[in-house]
């Protein structure tokens, strides 16, 4: 199992980066996230505000799953079609 799963509810500032990922599922979470999907460029093929537990979505060209903290997209304004960029960190 990767993804949150029996952990706290990540930061507002803070999320979790799977890869390779092309779906991601809900079940036994606690609390909704939001859920990002990316190509192996970043740029955004599919944003999910509000998953909720036991619900599973996916993005059959994602490279990536980026789990946030419900609220962030739109915080953030992420939209479909946008790149994003990360650095790895240590």
């Amino acid at each position: 199992m990767r993804g949150l799963l029996f952990r706290p509810c990540p930061e507002a500032d803070g999320g979790l980066l799977i890869r390779p990922c092309n779906s991601v599922h809900m079940f036994g979470m606690r609390y909704p996230l939001d859920v990002v999907f990316l190509d192996r460029q970043g740029i955004i093929l599919r944003a999910i505000e509000g998953l909720r537990p036991w619900r599973a979505a996916w993005a059959p060209r994602a490279h990536a799953a980026l789990e946030l903290a419900a609220g962030s997209i739109a915080r953030l304004q992420l939209e479909g079609g946008m790149q994003l960029t990360w650095q790895e960190v240590a």
